[in-house]
Order: C-alpha cells, then sequence, then structure tokens
C-alpha cells in the first residue's frame, strides 16, 4: 500500500467530514486494490478512490472512524505498510511496517450495518 496516496486521498475525504457529522471510512480490500470511500449522511456528499495493494485472501469490507486510520499513517510515515485483517469485519486490524519491527498499531472497526 502506497502511504502517499492514502494520506493524499484521506486528505480529500477529511474535506467532506469536516462539513458532516459523519466520520466513518470504508475500506473495502479485494483483487490487489484498496477501494477507499465516504458518504456523509447528512449531506448526500460521497467521496471514493482506489489505491493498488498486494491482497492475499479473501476480498473484506471494514469500516473505521477515520481519525484512528490518519493516526496510524502519520505515526508510521512509511511507504509499505502491512495490514493483518480476520474473516469478520468487526475484529480488530493489525498495522505494522519493516523499518520499525517494535511497533504494532492495532484498530478496531466500527460496526455500518
Amino acid at each position: 500500500m502506497t502511504m502517499t496516496l492514502i494520506l493524499f486521498m484521506l486528505r480529500q475525504l477529511i474535506k467532506l467530514f469536516l462539513s458532516s457529522n459523519y466520520k466513518i471510512i470504508i475500506f473495502n480490500f479485494a483483487n490487489n486494490n484498496i477501494h477507499i470511500s465516504a458518504v456523509a449522511q447528512d449531506s448526500a456528499i460521497s467521496a471514493e478512490d482506489n489505491v493498488e495493494a498486494k491482497v492475499d485472501g479473501d476480498g473484506l469490507e471494514i469500516s473505521f472512524n477515520y481519525k484512528y486510520i490518519l493516526d496510524v499513517l502519520k505515526a508510521l510515515r512509511h511507504e509499505t505498510l502491512t495490514i493483518e485483517l480476520s474473516d469478520n469485519c468487526l475484529n480488530p486490524i493489525k498495522v505494522t511496517c519493516k523499518n520499525l519491527p517494535d511497533y504494532i498499531y492495532v484498530c478496531t472497526p466500527v460496526r455500518t450495518k
């Protein structure tokens, strides 16, 4: 996953969040792609983007408060991150990077359905 692209895209989505009470970002992992989207339910505004990534296993859609994802990207500041997912979209994810082997970020998703 390319952090530069994700940070740029998240900044664009944050503009959406600043005008809305909706703070959820949705990641859909499938077919060597991460589809990232958000919809402001109170204003019918939406934003989305795709990032190429190596995705192993079955696809999964998982939702987070965007602030938590932004925190990990700011803290790691590395081009390549590893995100470990389970088969359940309600289980936490684990984010690591090779350059900081002692750093493990755990982020709990939010229920959206």
